[in-house]
């Protein structure tokens, strides 16, 4: 059950830089990092899957928390732990973009089953079709923080969405 405080849900989708995979060898330390985060942060964590290709992350929150700060420390932890396994992986780095949804607390556990049954959906879907189907329906694109101005505004990008997608 959520604390009190927790009055929303946060996902997360982190991907790894374009030549970087996420070694599943180090999903615990990964879970670990996870849950010691959130809790600096007084999140509960609802719900984490690590794939090769990208990773969610489901907590519950408080609105004013410093989204941008967790998003450094846990990309910063984990990337700590995954060049220490050496190899291919000293060179690791996380894809500048962070898919964020945000959505009601009584949203978390119909979102965290799917999130922990990420192999069987992965079976059949690839990562875009996950973002654009179930994560984008509705055209827009992931919004960088890069993407916003020194006063903080952002103009949505245009789409190219089909208007006939919603016709019966």
């Amino acid at each position: 059950m959520l604390k009190p405080s927790h009055s929303l849900g946060i996902h997360f989708i982190f991907k790894p830089g374009a030549e970087h995979r996420i070694p599943l060898a180090a999903a615990k330390s990964i879970n670990s990092i996870a849950e010691q985060s959130s809790a600096m942060f007084s999140l509960a964590l609802k719900a984490l899957n690590v794939r090769e290709d990208h990773m969610h992350m489901l907590v519950g929150a408080a609105p004013e928390i410093d989204t941008a700060a967790f998003i450094e420390m846990v990309q910063r932890e984990i990337s700590s732990v995954v060049k220490a396994l050496g190899g291919p992986f000293r060179s690791f780095d996380w894809d500048p973009s962070v898919h964020i949804t945000l959505l009601p607390p009584w949203h978390l556990d119909i979102l965290a089953a799917f999130v922990r049954d990420q192999d069987t959906y992965h079976a059949t879907h690839t990562l875009e079709q996950e973002l654009q189907e179930i994560f984008q329906p509705n055209g827009y694109e992931s919004v960088l923080l890069d993407d916003f101005d020194d006063e903080d505004n952002y103009e949505l990008p245009r789409t190219t969405m089909d208007p006939k997608r919603f016709v019966n």
